[in-house]
């Protein structure tokens, strides 16, 4: 039986962790989808040279740039928290008009512009959890090679 979620929310960081505790007394079933643990709790947390100049809790893993086919190093974080935990006072302020409404097939039904890559995570999303009221997407920026991989294989859950 696959289970019965009103809400996904996509990453724990600023944007899920809020909307999850914004949303927490609602009564509506919530899952939050994190792809790290928790940051341990020791003295390198409070260490800018740990953190900044060694990287101790960077990600540990290649991307290849697309235009170029290059191999870099992201410096991006996976853990509770998401990035913001790193890099909390740099924030995207969207308003009304930079969101799009789609239906279940990614056509747009109000707004301007284009459907993004990411938009592929929410109909994956919308088609695995049928009865899902909402996909909230909280890190769209750090979800490219994911999404890539979903517009060439179909997601199973």
């Amino acid at each position: 039986m696959t289970p019965h979620f009103d809400l996904v929310i996509i990453g724990s960081g600023a944007g899920g962790g809020t909307l999850a505790h914004a949303l927490a007394g609602s009564g509506a079933k919530i899952l939050v989808v994190e792809r790290g643990d928790f940051i341990p709790q020791e003295e390198e947390n409070w260490s800018p040279e740990a953190v900044w100049r060694d990287l101790r809790y960077r990600a540990d893993e290649w991307w290849v740039d697309g235009a170029t086919g290059e191999r870099f190093r992201p410096y991006t974080h996976y853990c509770v928290g998401g990035n913001t935990k790193f890099w909390g006072s740099v924030l995207l302020r969207l308003r009304p008009e930079d969101f799009l409404v789609l239906d279940l097939d990614g056509q747009i039904l109000a707004g301007e512009g284009e459907f993004s890559r990411e938009g592929a995570v929410h109909m994956a999303c919308y088609h695995a959890f049928a009865d899902a009221g909402c996909v909230f997407h909280a890190h769209p920026l750090n979800v490219m090679p994911f999404v890539s991989l979903v517009s060439a294989a179909k997601l199973t859950v």
